[in-house]
């Protein structure tokens, strides 16, 4: 799964804002705020990667945010899955620049 890093230092808040803008990048049409991106983050956890018990607390935790509850569960899959990616090339290059 996606894991947050709470790192304190402040490499880790340089990654963090790094990744934060390489994502909102990728959102042009419908973008995705960090504490949606964080509520999903959560519920996958939580809910052990079962996207329909997902996108069912998704719907009922947004009831009252219109942008958010028209994201359909492919919207929701695609962001986790679109985070982990980041979150990944962000640690390999991390390990390269280590090795150098």
């Amino acid at each position: 799964g996606v894991e947050k890093d709470d790192g304190g230092d402040e490499g880790s808040r340089k990654d963090d804002d790094t990744l934060q803008k390489r994502l909102t990048s990728l959102d042009k049409i419908l973008p995705w705020t960090r504490s949606e991106t964080d509520a999903l983050l959560e519920l996958v956890r939580s809910c052990d990667l079962r996207w329909p018990v997902v996108i069912d607390r998704w719907r009922t935790r947004f009831e009252n945010c219109p942008l958010s509850a028209l994201r359909g569960v492919e919207d929701l899959q695609h962001r986790y899955y679109e985070v982990g990616a980041a979150l990944a090339e962000g640690r390999a290059r991390e390990v390269v620049r280590r090795e150098v």
